[in-house]
Parts: C-alpha cells; sequence; structure tokens
C-alpha cells in the first residue's frame, strides 16, 4: 500500500531500477555457474552496459506509452504497436549494446551479424517480457482505481439516502407529536402546557440525535418515554404501555429513531383507532449477538406491502446499515398487530 501511494515517478524509477538489478544479478550467475565464465572487469562491464542498454530502451517505451496513453484496454491495434515498439527498442538496445562496447574495448567496427541477430532476438524476447510486466501492472492498478472510485461513489450515494431518510424522519415525529398536543389542547389545556414543555426536551434530545448515524440503546429508550409522556397526557387511561426490558448493556448502539417510529406506528394506527384504546407492549431483549425488539399494539394489519412511508424508512436505514443482517416483520394475529426487529449487536 505505501509503494502504491508514492508518487508515480518515484515508484516507476524505484521498480525500473529494482527490475534492471535483478536482471544484471541472473545474467551474472548464468554467466559465471552455468557458462563458467571467469568474473572479470570485462564481464563486469560487458554486463552493465547490456542492462544499461535494456534501462534507456524501456524508458524511452515508458515515455512513448505514457504521452499516448495507451494501455487503458486491451485491443488488437494496442497488441500490434506493443509489438512493433518492441522490435524497435530491442534493436535500439542491440545498437546501444554494440555501439558502446566498441567505442569501450576499441573493437573493430565491422559487425558480426549471427551474435547481432542472436543478441537482437534476446533482446526481443526481453522487452515482451518487459511490456507484459509493464502492462499488467498498471491494468491491475487501473482495476484497482477503477474500483476505489466506484467503492467512492456507492458510499457517497449511501450517505446522501441517508441523509435524506434522516430529514424526512424528524418532520415525521414532529408531525405526530404536534397532533397529539392539538388533541390535547381542547381537552385540558394545563397538561398541555406541559407536553409541550416535554415536547421541547424530547425535540432537543432527537436533534442531537439525528446528527448522529447511531445512538446508545439507553438514549433511544429515554426518547421513548418522554414521546409516551405526551400522548399518555392525550389519551389518558386509553393508552397502557408494558416495557419489558432485559439487556445488560444498554450502550449497545442502533440507528436513532428506530424504536421511537415503531412506537409511534402502535400509537397512531392502533390506540388512536381503538374507542376504548388498549395496551402497548414494548419488549426489548438482548439474545447472544443480536437484540431482538417486539411492540405489540391493538389492531388489524390488513394491508401488507402497504407499511407507508415511516416504515419504508426504517426499512431503507436497516438495510443501510446492516445490508441483510436485519430482520423486521409485521403481522397481526388476535386482533393485535405485532412490529417484531432484530439487529446484530455491533460494539
Amino acid at each position: 500500500m505505501y509503494f502504491y501511494k508514492m508518487r508515480g515517478n518515484l515508484r516507476y524509477w524505484i521498480s525500473q531500477t529494482l527490475g534492471w538489478t535483478v536482471y544484471f544479478l541472473f545474467l551474472l550467475f548464468t554467466s559465471l555457474v552455468l557458462g563458467d565464465i571467469q568474473l572479470t572487469s570485462l564481464v563486469f562491464t560487458q554486463l552493465f552496459i547490456t542492462v544499461f542498454a535494456g534501462l534507456i530502451s524501456t524508458h524511452a517505451l515508458h515515455v512513448i506509452y505514457k504521452r499516448y496513453g495507451w494501455g487503458k484496454q486491451i485491443s488488437t491495434r494496442l497488441i500490434l504497436v506493443v509489438l512493433i515498439r518492441s522490435l524497435i527498442a530491442a534493436l535500439i538496445m542491440t545498437f546501444i549494446t554494440e555501439l558502446i562496447e566498441d567505442v569501450m574495448f576499441e573493437k573493430s567496427i565491422k559487425v558480426n551479424w549471427k551474435v547481432f541477430v542472436f543478441q537482437y532476438v534476446g533482446n526481443v524476447v526481453l522487452i515482451i517480457i518487459w511490456n507484459l510486466i509493464y502492462f499488467l501492472y498498471h491494468f491491475i492498478r487501473q482495476a484497482y482505481q477503477e474500483r476505489f472510485r466506484n467503492i467512492s461513489l456507492e458510499v457517497a450515494r449511501q450517505e446522501a439516502e441517508l441523509n435524506q431518510l434522516k430529514s424526512q424522519l424528524n418532520p415525521h415525529f414532529l408531525f405526530n407529536s404536534l397532533n397529539g398536543i392539538r388533541a390535547l389542547i381542547s381537552l385540558n389545556p394545563e397538561e398541555a402546557k406541559m407536553a409541550i414543555t416535554n415536547l421541547s426536551e424530547l425535540l432537543r434530545s432527537s436533534l442531537n440525535s439525528g446528527r448522529l448515524d447511531k445512538i446508545g440503546l439507553k438514549d433511544e429508550l429515554k426518547m421513548v418515554e418522554n414521546y409516551l409522556l405526551i400522548e399518555k397526557m392525550r389519551f389518558e387511561d386509553r393508552l397502557q404501555v408494558e416495557w419489558i426490558v432485559n439487556v445488560k448493556n444498554t450502550d449497545i448502539t442502533l440507528p436513532p429513531f428506530t424504536l421511537q417510529l415503531l412506537v409511534e406506528n402502535a400509537i397512531k394506527h392502533g390506540i388512536a383507532k381503538e374507542p376504548l384504546g388498549g395496551k402497548v407492549v414494548i419488549q426489548v431483549t438482548e439474545q447472544e449477538n443480536d437484540i431482538h425488539i417486539l411492540v405489540s399494539n391493538p389492531g388489524v394489519f390488513s394491508s401488507p406491502g402497504n407499511e407507508g412511508v415511516g416504515i419504508q424508512n426504517l426499512k431503507s436505514r436497516l438495510n443501510y446499515f446492516y445490508q441483510n443482517n436485519a430482520i423486521f416483520t409485521l403481522n397481526s394475529s388476535n386482533h393485535s398487530v405485532h412490529a417484531e426487529l432484530t439487529i446484530p449487536i455491533i460494539e
């Protein structure tokens, strides 16, 4: 990763130097061990000249590729161009080697064509191998950058969706609370005033929570308690609440307004529509690596697949945070509606 973060030129020259150094050591090994040649300054210099000529030739190829932008994708044209330029680069490498050796060792200008052709073929193979490594690196790097770019775009898209969902959620929560206070004003003005005070405190905590991706379970429970105080003033004896909380660690986090939304729906679609009201059961239990939430209310759920904006919002947020690891169900039985949610515990 550190190598990848280096500046392009530095990364290129380190690769070139290491690559040709390895090739130099390979030539030295084959000459001394397999070729049974004594190590002399002449042999050492000739090997160095060969490697230097290869470095110059491949650098020329690099400059050309960089200037004309080849290597973006594999095509017949790319293969043909690479092959032609490899032949030319190998020819240049062979000429450079012969020329430097002629000058340094005062050899005859007359060229031994058999030796020249043999060296040229070897250089062609070498340059083609260099091209394969060169393009393989760039294709892998290009694929990595594309994948990183796609991931960045996906994260940005999901964050935008989450912010949109959170912006929809706060007005939904406020609307339900204000509706409750509006109904209370005509019935009991004094309690309505107290409800407004409770609402201001509730909004303060909800706004703070709304800025966060996740909040502690104890904060979510406290927010629901404040909300139920407001609704209790509105419905009085028509609203009964039963709490069942069996969680060892209340610092466990979850998306804000998760439980709040389920309780709001239980009151809006259950208690408010029942002439005699009823009981809302809120159960939060810890089960191994999951948190299980169950909110039950009197009523009948008669529209599966059409849960409304609030539930669709909740499902979208659960999918964002937990992908397929969160399970949410909404069903009805014995004149009761049950909203069940199981989410994994993430420390």
